[in-house]
């Protein structure tokens, strides 16, 4: 192997280590680094709060769900029943709220969400079915949304999820823009 080759190797290694460190210890220090797109790219940082309409959330879907989207390659390998990781999403409604899911989009309180029209297959032509109905949500359930990504797999294909599911809650630090899914 030419002195480059093994220069260019040992300096890819040296980065990846880094990189690994430093996810590492950001975890520790209870950040979340979010690069995929359940939410805007960026650092989280978990704090003790509410599940509040508006928070973001990392929350645990329900077995039947979480295995559908490990099959399908949504959820990465995770702490979550059956293997999967936390879903990250906004909550959209919690207890008390009225949410209307139709063909058009999701409604909370008569306010339609942005982005929340469900499209009829994902990005490899798997046919996805929506929700369609009305809910008024009882204490301990929340409705998870992707913020206005139009392709989030969210509570428009699962309904509604238990409040005790949720992991933990956070905040944005540092969010990169670029990412206009809501078009």
């Amino acid at each position: 192997m030419p002195m480059w080759a093994r220069s260019a190797a040992r300096a890819l290694v040296g980065l990846a280590f880094v990189g690994v460190a430093g996810a590492v210890a950001a975890r520790a220090c209870g950040a979340r680094v979010n690069a995929s797109p359940s939410l805007p790219l960026g650092v989280y940082r978990v704090v003790s709060g509410q599940v509040v309409r508006g928070a973001t959330v990392l929350v645990c879907l329900p077995a039947s769900v979480a295995t559908v989207a490990r099959e399908r390659g949504y959820l990465w390998r995770g702490a979550c029943t059956g293997g999967v990781a936390p879903l990250g999403k906004i909550v959209a409604a919690v207890g008390g709220d009225t949410v209307e899911a139709t063909a058009s989009g999701v409604r909370v309180n008569g306010v339609m969400l942005m982005g929340s029209r469900p499209v009829a297959v994902d990005t490899r032509g798997r046919r996805l079915v929506a929700v369609a109905g009305r809910w008024v949500l009882p204490a301990g359930q929340i409705w998870i949304y992707g913020g206005g990504d139009r392709r989030s797999f969210d509570s428009r294909y699962f309904g509604p999820v238990a409040v005790d599911d949720v992991m933990t809650v956070m905040v944005p630090t540092v969010v990169w823009p670029g990412r206009t899914d809501a078009e």
